[in-house]
């Protein structure tokens, strides 16, 4: 199993490990690539997300996006989704770390943007998002909206809770044991591709109490 960092830059080793070993690819992947893929359907996602907002925004209110370069395929299917969804609204990228969300929220903070929306495109990235608003006694989400994408892992320790897309990693994990043990995943709706077979499982959006 192996997960490509970057789509280009790990592209040699995946196929250089497609060619040695059986290798799936988890969670984010190198297209083209002779490895069966499983991961998190991003596009759909952000489906979740856009339908969340439509239903739930506030008059005349700022959206962006605060999300990773698009050097992996999640950074990228995520970005791609919102931009879809949300043409024109701005789009701040930097890393999939807490560092980042809490250095984009002092850039809006000295940018004086008040009672914006944020997506963020890792619940890592929402985490400093809300850390950074939070020590400048900004009210979340009294003041801004945070919304993050992964519902694992960090988001326990999200306060307030955070309204998130949670990834199936149950289904993901159930699918690659049918993968290592018989190469037939009979949790998994996949679609074949010419190099590979790709196993995309749709999330759920998990709304904050």
């Amino acid at each position: 199993m192996i997960i490509a960092c970057d789509e280009a830059l790990s592209a040699q080793t995946v196929h250089f490990a497609s060619s040695t070993a059986p290798t799936i690819q988890l969670d984010r992947r190198v297209d083209g690539a002779p490895a069966t893929y499983v991961g998190c359907d991003n596009q759909h996602g952000m489906d979740l997300i856009a339908e969340h907002i439509r239903k739930t925004s506030r008059q005349a209110e700022e959206l962006i996006f605060v999300g990773a370069q698009a050097e992996s395929s999640s950074a990228r299917e995520r970005l791609q989704g919102f931009e879809r969804h949300f043409a024109g609204a701005r789009t701040m990228l930097g890393k999939f770390t807490l560092d980042w969300g809490i250095s984009a929220a002092e850039q809006l903070i000295n940018e004086g943007i008040r009672g914006a929306t944020l997506v963020a495109a890792a619940d890592i990235i929402a985490l400093g998002l809300i850390s950074g608003l939070r020590s400048h006694g900004i009210a979340v989400p009294g003041d801004f909206r945070v919304i993050g994408f992964d519902g694992i892992g960090p988001a326990a320790f999200a306060h307030p809770p955070l309204t998130t897309v949670r990834q199936p990693v149950e289904d993901m994990c159930a699918s690659i044991l049918d993968l290592i043990r018989n190469g037939s995943p009979e949790r998994a709706a996949g679609q074949a591709t010419p190099r590979g077979r790709l196993l995309q499982f749709k999330p759920t959006l998990v709304q904050s109490r």
